[in-house]
């Protein structure tokens, strides 16, 4: 069952208060969430 507007802007209001608890706001005033990052770059063999 999908949720209602109103549930989905209080769901999204939570998640993001509960994120700025746990995660310190950047200058730019974005969250950046703390995992691992895994970059992998590949080319093919001329």
């Amino acid at each position: 069952q999908d949720l209602t507007e109103s549930e989905q802007q209080h769901f999204l209001t939570r998640y993001h208060q509960m994120l700025e608890e746990q995660y310190p706001l950047q200058e730019n005033g974005e969250i950046l969430l703390a995992f691992p990052r895994l970059f992998i770059v590949a080319r093919r063999m001329e």
